[in-house]
């Protein structure tokens, strides 16, 4: 069974061999397994079992039942009050239901599945139907969990069970995919070889076998499968099952290739490696040769960006202190904050810098450097004021006077920007030593403003630069559709209202929405209403969300059930695989399939 339920595997099956199996779902009864089995022991068929069961329960009309007897006759019981899509059938040998479902096309193909493969392993029979079961539509509210049971006479471990196989997935994105994976381990450690094709041990063989086991540490075979679990499938010496003796040859393979690992073997893993690297850093170099003069202006171009924002700033400075007023060489300064400060904010923002990188990553390079010229000059002209008036104590070999302090105040600025880029410690490296020490708090506080004001930004705006465009939720969704839907074509379409793209598929035309977080179902129910009182209504409705809300979604779903045209919708997350999207788009587009399948057909007929 599988279920977007957690653990189904711990509610919906019972079983118990030559007595029957009970399959008890929709508001499943846990009391149906227990009491349903001792009622088929007491030799009651299917049919009067589920008869009895139901009768006696108050509930039953949100009840959902399936009984196979061990005779193999099959009886199905869905209550009225079950969610649609719900209903059963029996087959030879088999019962099948389901609720909350796509179509009743899922439980057919899990029956006619299951008697297509008479003949076949019970577990893999199972595993084949529900295959073909989420294939055809399954759970309409998508996956979460899924399990198998199979019982026989001494079947289990060491003979000491009945239970054959007991497999369970309680959350997973892909239930059967993972079922399956388990299974094959389950088949590796626990299936049997018929005897008749075990391989006779002759002196050759047990040669080999001693001396594979030597490499691995071992002397019996038996202890060496039993550390690999494998000891179900040794029986004696005389033969040997090819699944362990195939097992052993990887196992000492594997051991042997790493002994063989010599000091020689790495030079030559080394040189390859050095080869391949000159081979990628030389095709580099050839790569980005036509680009180096382009680089070398861009370059140019930054460096007078930063020039001209930081003469600007010094301009008005010297302006103001040429007047000889402090009430004028007050306001220069203000006005010059006024304007650092809507730069930082015009540059530095996270949205803006994104804005600019649509254009390349030079553009927000140049404004940030605008920016950071016109802040350089503004605090060198800031602190030249206040040492002028006597508030700061500055000591360096080039503070000598009035008439030098905006430059090496400068200077001193831009060298804190240099040393605040992490690790490579760029004055030292270069040998520049700090322009001025100071010994006042002021001088302090100014120097705390600034790294505060400008370099803490600068370094968030380095990193945005670097990180390049993030990409939108939106644009991933088309993305995937696009991977998902391989022989569709999307077509974005603006992003006015939800509309995101158009889908042609199947010769048909869907519109495709993509929304964030939905916590009620207001939105996508007045897009659905504004898209069938259009003029141009498509042919099917695709909503795209990354998250909703339990409610909103069960509302959604049945606003979508009741719609005119097949509407879905998919929940998925970007980080998801874009096969999970393509699982959840399949009752959407075999809709379409089967649609336009119809609509060739009357052209053809008429």
């Amino acid at each position: 069974m599988q279920s977007k339920f957690l653990a189904v595997g711990c509610v919906v099956p019972w079983a118990e061999p030559l007595v029957g199996a009970i399959a008890t779902q929709a508001w499943a009864n846990p009391r149906y397994g227990p009491e349903g089995l001792a009622l088929l022991r007491e030799g009651l068929s299917a049919d009067e079992v589920v008869a009895r069961l139901t009768d006696a329960d108050a509930d039953r009309a949100q009840r959902q039942l399936g009984i196979v007897d061990g005779q193999g006759r099959g009886a199905t019981y869905t209550g009225a009050d079950c969610n649609e899509w719900a209903g059963g059938r029996v087959g030879a040998g088999c019962a099948a239901q389901g609720n909350i479902l796509v179509s009743r096309e899922t439980v057919d193909a899990l029956a006619e599945t299951f008697e297509s493969s008479a003949g076949e392993p019970l577990a893999e029979r199972l595993l084949d139907c529900l295959d073909a079961a989420q294939a055809a539509g399954g759970d309409r509210r998508g996956k979460q969990s899924a399990a198998i049971l199979v019982v026989g006479p001494e079947q289990g471990y060491a003979g000491l069970s009945d239970v054959f196989v007991d497999l369970r997935v309680d959350d997973h994105e892909r239930p059967l995919e993972e079922l399956r994976r388990l299974f094959g381990i389950h088949q590796e450690l626990f299936g049997k070889t018929p005897r008749s094709k075990w391989i006779e041990v002759d002196d050759a063989l047990r040669k080999e076998i001693d001396d594979r086991l030597a490499v691995l540490g071992f002397e019996r075979l038996e202890d060496w499968a039993g550390e690999e679990n494998l000891e179900q499938r040794v029986d004696g010496e005389d033969a040997i099952d090819p699944f362990v003796l195939e097992r052993l040859r990887l196992r000492s393979s594997e051991r042997r290739e790493v002994r063989a690992l010599s000091a020689g073997a790495v030079m030559r893993a080394a040189a390859k490696a050095a080869g391949v690297i000159a081979r990628r850093v030389g095709g580099w170099v050839r790569l980005a040769a036509p680009f180096t003069a382009d680089w070398v202006l861009k370059g140019a171009g930054l460096v007078l960006v930063f020039s001209v924002g930081y003469v600007a700033a010094r301009a008005v400075t010297v302006a103001a202190f040429w007047t000889g007023f402090l009430v004028v060489e007050i306001a220069g300064l203000v006005a010059l904050a006024v304007m650092t400060a809507v730069g930082v904010w015009w540059a530095f923002t996270a949205e803006h810098v994104h804005t600019r990188l649509r254009l390349g990553r030079a553009e927000p390079l140049a404004a940030t450097l605008l920016v950071i010229g016109v802040a350089v000059g503004t605090f060198a002209g800031l602190t030249t004021l206040l040492y002028e008036h006597g508030q700061l104590e500055l000591k360096g070999q080039r503070v000598t006077g009035e008439s030098t302090i905006i430059g090496v105040a400068a200077d001193f600025y831009i060298w804190h920007i240099l040393e605040s880029v992490p690790l490579l410690d760029i004055p030292q490296t270069i040998g520049w030593e700090k322009p001025y020490e100071y010994s006042d708090n002021l001088s302090g506080w100014l120097l705390l403003a600034f790294k505060g004001f400008v370099i803490l930004p600068l370094i968030q705006v380095v990193r945005l630069i670097l990180a390049g465009l993030p990409k939108s939720y939106e644009q991933s969704v088309l993305n995937a559709l696009r991977q998902a839907l391989p022989t569709g074509q999307v077509a974005e379409a603006g992003t006015s209202g939800y509309a995101r793209a158009l889908l042609h598929y199947e010769q048909a035309l869907v519109r495709v929405d993509v929304m964030r977080e939905l916590w009620t179902e207001d939105a996508p129910t007045r897009a659905l209403a504004r898209l069938l009182a259009g003029e141009l209504r498509p042919d099917g409705y695709l909503l795209v969300v990354d998250a909703v809300a339990d409610r909103a979604r069960d509302r959604i779903e049945d606003a979508f059930a009741h719609a005119p045209l097949p509407a879905l919708l998919a929940v998925w997350r970007s980080d998801q695989p874009v096969g999970d999207l393509a699982e959840t788009l399949l009752p959407l587009t075999m809709e379409l399939q089967r649609r336009a399948a119809a609509t060739t057909k009357s052209g053809s007929e008429s």
